[in-house]
């Protein structure tokens, strides 16, 4: 179990930002780090963990593609096994 976190903390992901309480529509009023870059969340130096009031992390919602990319490599993994299996028992 993690540590919960407080504001003006270290960022305990990171290490390098502070907490710092921001508030949006997704999720009201958050503890995040300071590094976090809304205008590109993407950036590899922008960390967008977030907690709640309490300092207990919210864990990030699985997004559609990532939902799709393990569909799609859990049948190659299925297809890679099976076509394993037939040559090595196949007649």
């Amino acid at each position: 179990m993690e540590e919960p976190v407080r504001k003006g903390q270290r960022c305990p992901v990171c290490s390098k930002g502070a907490i710092v309480q921001r508030s949006d529509q997704e999720h009201g009023r958050y503890l995040g780090c300071s590094t976090y870059n809304p205008r590109n969340p993407t950036d590899p130096r922008s960390d967008g963990t977030v907690w709640n009031m309490g300092g207990v992390r919210i864990q990030p919602k699985t997004s559609r593609k990532n939902l799709v990319l393990i569909a799609v490599l859990t049948v190659v993994l299925f297809v890679g096994v099976y076509f394993a299996l037939t040559q090595l028992f196949g007649s």
